[in-house]
């Protein structure tokens, strides 16, 4: 994954793995790691409720999550920016 994504030119990820294998978690950390997310960017993911996520794993920060009986999806935003500009604000959450 790292040498095809790597340029941190993505602005959006969707992920929903099996939820037996319990991927959500190393699957941020892999993304991290490539830098295949831009500053400002969102990475949407789809768990089984009892798989709990960091509040942050470097450089993302969870923006949201949302309970649907046994499924929560978590949105995490990039906070970062490497060139040294201040990320795009947040946009505010729907209810």
């Amino acid at each position: 994954m790292r040498q095809g994504l790597a340029g941190g030119d993505l602005g959006l990820v969707f992920a929903d793995p099996p939820y037996t294998e319990r991927l959500v978690t190393p699957l941020l950390e892999c993304l991290s790691a490539a830098g295949c997310v831009r500053p400002g960017g969102r990475v949407v993911l789809e768990h089984d409720r009892g798989e709990i996520l960091p509040d942050a794993c470097d450089p993302f920060a969870r923006e949201t999550a949302r309970r649907f009986g046994n499924t929560v999806v978590d949105i995490y935003v990039r906070t970062d920016d490497p060139r040294g500009a201040a990320p795009p604000d947040a946009p505010a959450e729907r209810a």
